[in-house]
């Protein structure tokens, strides 16, 4: 297939319902493409754009609320709303001076509850519950995050929020899991409870049959339906702790993955399991049973450009996305084909980073890198 240059260091994709993906770059703001004809049209976070102070262009995370609304967190700037209405952006940042403001500028995350409730993750910063008062935000640190930076370093960095069928919102760091049990004040910190062999949790998913698969920096962990609905309901600290069942480790020539380090994960619509990773490539779940685990890797001489990755989204003709280290990726799982996206189109750099990963309500896709 056709090779396009990448060349803006691209953090996070989000892939809308009038088929564009949007793509946030370390330099150059947000760039969206339209699918039909590979065009990279470039919306940077200039000044001129921006309601309100300055912006660095480095793209974080993104969180598509609604057509008209897309939430963007920078690395180094704050939050900001995009109106795709009037191209324009609203800018959030953090000063320690001002009551109220935004915890910290680099902004990993943002969930919006079933609630209401708009939630904003950082990285090092702790997480930010916002108090919306007409176009203005108030940012407020709910229990457990609001000790002062340094007091539970790993904690205070976010790279996930999800929300369970009973309200439950989790909140997954460098720290491990933490819970806010629906109408609670606060998070309570639940790896001592669950006893985890390892804290360093990058992602969760719930798979379709009520399986929790933990992406960690060691491992692949896998809760079955009856221990993940007992954590859900769990009174800490009266409950028994549910266990692990599964636990996997990368180990080499062998159909086991290739490394422990776990970026994200993803279940396509044939219900298969992905697994990304740091440094193994692209493995599927190949597994008959919980209890058999196996899995088929494809690597860089399998047609990858590069061994890390960072993303995976899905289109309607069931091909995966890939965003790599030295690339957007078009995978096709039936022909085991990779197209490789280098850089005709406007983006500067391959470079890409794992982040943040969501799926908004109404059904748009989103992986941050």
């Amino acid at each position: 297939g056709q090779k396009i240059e990448l060349n803006a260091k691209t953090r996070v994709i989000f892939r809308d319902k009038e088929d564009n993906l949007w793509i946030g770059t370390a330099n150059n703001g947000l760039i969206r493409l339209f699918l039909s004809n590979k065009q990279f049209p470039l919306f940077r976070l200039n000044t001129k754009d921006v309601d309100h102070g300055t912006a660095d262009n480095i793209v974080r995370s993104i969180y598509a609320e609604s057509e008209q609304t897309i939430w963007i967190g920078s690395y180094g700037s704050g939050l900001f709303r995009f109106n795709r209405d009037n191209m324009r952006f609203r800018h959030f940042l953090a000063n320690p001076k001002i009551k109220g403001s935004l915890s910290g500028n680099q902004v990993s995350s943002i969930y919006r509850d079933k609630g209401g409730t708009l939630w904003i993750g950082t990285w090092g910063n702790g997480l930010n519950r916002a108090v919306e008062e007409g176009e203005q935000l108030r940012f407020e640190l709910p229990t457990l995050f609001n000790t002062p930076i340094g007091d539970d370093v790993a904690q205070s960095s976010i790279h996930q929020l999800i929300e369970d069928e009973y309200d439950n919102l989790w909140a997954v760091t460098n720290g491990g899991i933490s819970r806010r049990a629906k109408d609670a004040t606060g998070f309570e910190d639940m790896n001592a409870f669950l006893e985890l062999p390892n804290y360093n949790i990058n992602y969760i998913l719930e798979d379709n049959d009520g399986n929790w698969w933990l992406g960690t920096w060691h491992g692949l962990l896998v809760y079955e339906k009856e221990q993940v609905q007992a954590l859900k309901k769990a009174q800490l600290p009266h409950s028994t702790p549910p266990k692990a069942s599964y636990y996997y480790t990368g180990k080499l020539d062998t159909a086991e993955l290739y490394t422990n380090r776990i970026t994200c994960l993803f279940q396509d619509q044939k219900e298969r399991i992905w697994v990304a990773t740091y440094g193994g490539g692209l493995s599927l779940w190949t597994g008959q049973s919980l209890e058999k685990g196996s899995f088929r890797t494809f690597r860089q001489i399998d047609g990858l450009p590069n061994e890390a990755v960072y993303g995976i989204l899905e289109d309607e003709s069931e091909r995966l996305w890939l965003s790599t280290n030295n690339g957007l990726v078009l995978f096709d799982p039936a022909l085991e084909s990779f197209q490789v996206f280098t850089g005709n189109d406007g983006l500067q750099s391959n470079l890409f980073y794992f982040g943040a990963y969501e799926i908004t309500p109404d059904g748009k896709m989103i992986f941050g890198g």
